[in-house]
């Protein structure tokens, strides 16, 4: 299974977001469990694009898929590049009152996270195992 879904890159997009999740989840046969922490980090990780990427469409693409064994999550804009995953200062030991836990929780609750800059377009791709 594979859908995707443009959404402007605003906040208030947030439940559009997560509707898609909900919906698209149930197609991949996962448990509640794993739906509540997909869709916590695709806030995370939307909210962090719109706050800090500055997509110059405004635009952000989210592609969600499943095969029955893993999910993936794929966050695309045109923004800057920015590599998540090698933000300066980040440490897992980060303090909660100063920001910067999207990306530990992010880590806690995917297995695999990967960043690609390809044609302009950053790419950041989330994999989560589906229970078996």
């Amino acid at each position: 299974m594979r859908a995707s879904i443009r959404l402007a890159a605003r906040l208030d997009q947030v439940p559009r977001l997560l509707d898609f999740i909900a919906e698209n989840l149930r197609r991949c046969t996962a448990d509640g469990e794993t739906l509540a922490d997909i869709k916590l980090v695709a806030e995370e990780s939307f909210s962090n694009i719109v706050r800090h990427g500055q997509p110059a469409d405004d635009m952000i693409e989210v592609r969600l898929g499943c095969d029955g064994k893993r999910l993936y999550l794929v966050f695309a804009d045109n923004g800057p590049a920015f590599d998540p995953l090698q933000a300066a200062g980040f440490t897992a030991q980060t303090d909660p009152a100063e920001g910067g836990m999207g990306l530990t929780l992010i880590k806690a609750l995917t297995d695999r996270q990967e960043y690609q800059r390809i044609d302009g377009e950053n790419r950041f791709t989330l994999f989560r195992q589906l229970p078996a």
